[in-house]
């Protein structure tokens, strides 16, 4: 079987085993919950924001759209809007039905390929569009720690070492880019080192693709070295991307009624929980990402808004654009069957 065959194998696996998973997940988060409230009280929400939070999770996808586009036009290649929404539709969906983000690139380069995008450029593209959402990322993540380090000190113990660890792996995965990327002697080492690792355990395999990664990354570091212009478009996107993204909880704050906390303060609230949260394992972070907006945002969602809020913000921000990325993927494939059987 094919690598090809095998990767979409395990995505087909994800895609079955997902809904039984957030079915489970959310189950647990609910068990405790008149959900006829809850519903109700996230029914009577103001349209009026909404509709804002929907078309900011809608910005997030578009940003990440045009960040891999923008690396692929200047590759020399010919894409329109449409492909670009495709590589970003892909991305969203795959990473957030696979277990760690793992099927969201895998998918994107498939699509690539179709168009007759060379898999260097097409993998060129995402590690620079990887390199600038890592930057906004990280530095958002830790303008919220600051910003609410008052609110951080006094919350649970467990809360604070699940910041902790995911702060260290997103600094961890950030480190290891750059150093990649950058430091060709210590990228030889440390690929060296892997590679013997690789071949102790008898798993040859892996150690060839280890070595066309750090080719990619190598070629990476080239080309953002010569259009360094290139990678400030695409951080200065990515803020853009996850100010949409962590906005959505304002705005579902301020759909709910609640008016004692401003945008800045949710807004650096929610950017911490998602660097939290990247740690677990679980794809899109089912269960983990409710279980955490109810620890950090107890203290502004008050009373019987904590789980409309909940429900309302992870509904929008994953599970409304599961929706919308899924379908739109339905119609690229339609489409592109369509044509085949014109032609």
């Amino acid at each position: 079987m094919t690598d090809e065959k095998k990767g979409r194998r395990r995505i087909l696996v994800s895609a079955v085993l997902f809904p039984l998973i957030a079915a489970a997940m959310l189950r647990l988060v609910f068990r405790h919950c008149d959900l006829r409230t809850v519903w109700a009280c996230a029914a009577s929400a103001d349209p009026r924001y909404l509709l804002p939070a929907a078309a900011a999770m809608c910005g997030f996808i578009l940003c990440e759209s045009l960040n891999i586009g923008r690396v692929i036009r200047a590759s020399g290649y010919h894409v329109s809007l449409f492909q670009m929404l495709t590589y970003g539709a892909s991305g969203f969906f795959f990473s957030g039905i696979t277990p760690t983000a793992s099927g969201g690139q895998p998918m994107q380069l498939v699509y690539m390929a179709r168009d007759h995008i060379r898999l260097s450029h097409g993998s060129l593209s995402l590690l620079v569009e990887l390199l600038g959402f890592q930057t906004a990322n990280l530095s958002l993540a830790l303008f919220g720690i600051f910003y609410n380090l008052p609110q951080l000190r006094g919350m649970r113990p467990a809360v604070q070492v699940l910041i902790a660890a995911g702060m260290g792996a997103n600094a961890g995965v950030f480190a290891v880019l750059l150093l990649l990327i950058f430091r060709q002697r210590a990228s030889a080492a440390v690929g060296c080192g892997l590679k013997r690792l690789c071949r102790a355990l008898k798993r040859p395999g892996a150690a060839d693709k280890l070595e066309s990664q750090l080719q990619e990354y190598r070629a990476g570091s080239v080309y953002i070295r010569r259009h360094p212009g290139l990678l400030v478009k695409n951080i200065a996107t990515s803020f853009l991307q996850l100010t949409a993204m962590y906005s959505i909880t304002f705005f579902v704050y301020r759909a709910l009624g609640g008016a004692a906390f401003g945008w800045a303060r949710i807004f650096s609230m929610q950017a911490v929980l998602t660097a939290a949260i990247a740690v677990i394992p679980l794809p899109g972070s089912v269960g983990s990402g409710e279980s955490g907006f109810r620890l950090m945002f107890s203290h502004i969602f008050s009373g019987r808004l904590l789980m409309p809020g909940m429900l309302l913000s992870r509904g929008i921000s994953f599970y409304l654009g599961l929706l919308v990325t899924g379908v739109f993927l339905l119609v690229v494939f339609l489409c592109r069957r369509a044509g085949g059987h014109r032609q």
